[in-house]
């Protein structure tokens, strides 16, 4: 039986999720080596200590999990272990290929379960279009097309195997922050 893709949309204040970011210092520009695409598409890997945004998002999470408890077995708060962060800066034309998240791009087509990504709108174009988020959902042996337009503090979470992508945008600046987590293996 194949495993079914989960979703979840909340909005949050940014304002912690920014400031934590503004604490990770080793930002290595990453432009032109993901699913980011567009003339002025930049993308950042951050790559020292990102204990402080992995915190806030963690009790984010837990909020999350508190008004949604039927999550609780797909998002294991104790077990997750921090893996990517990075933000993605779009403007004018630029867009997202459809992907799915995974540790290396040779990877993309295999199934990693237990692997939570998630995706924060601290920056949205004023005008549409905005870059509308979309995602596919398998459910009920059957696949989902999901459509939202980001307004700032989206904050969507779902499994690294969710296929998902953004529409082209229109003027503006279009920034997200997106950090995965992993499980640790059980002992």
């Amino acid at each position: 039986m194949k495993k079914e893709n989960w979703f979840i949309h909340t909005r949050v204040d940014i304002q912690p999720f920014v400031k934590a970011l503004s604490q990770c210092k080793n930002k290595i520009d990453a432009t032109g080596t993901s699913s980011a695409i567009g003339p002025y598409t930049k993308q950042y890997n951050y790559c020292d200590d990102k204990t402080p945004y992995a915190k806030v998002l963690k009790n984010t999470l837990k909020i999350v999990l508190q008004e949604r408890p039927d999550y609780k077995d797909k998002i294991q708060l104790n077990k997750l272990d921090y893996v990517h962060l990075w933000t993605v800066e779009g403007s004018e034309h630029s867009y997202h290929r459809i992907h799915r998240h995974c540790n290396k791009p040779e990877d993309e087509h295999i199934r990693f379960d237990e692997c939570i990504s998630t995706v924060l709108y601290v920056n949205v174009p004023e005008k549409d279009p905005k870059g509308e988020f979309y995602c596919l959902i398998e459910k009920d042996n059957d696949t989902l097309l999901r459509c939202i337009k980001p307004v700032i503090g989206d904050l969507f979470i779902f499994p690294w195997t969710l296929y998902h992508g953004v529409y082209p945008q229109g003027p503006g600046l279009r920034k997200t922050i997106n950090c995965d987590f992993s499980y640790k293996p059980s002992l």
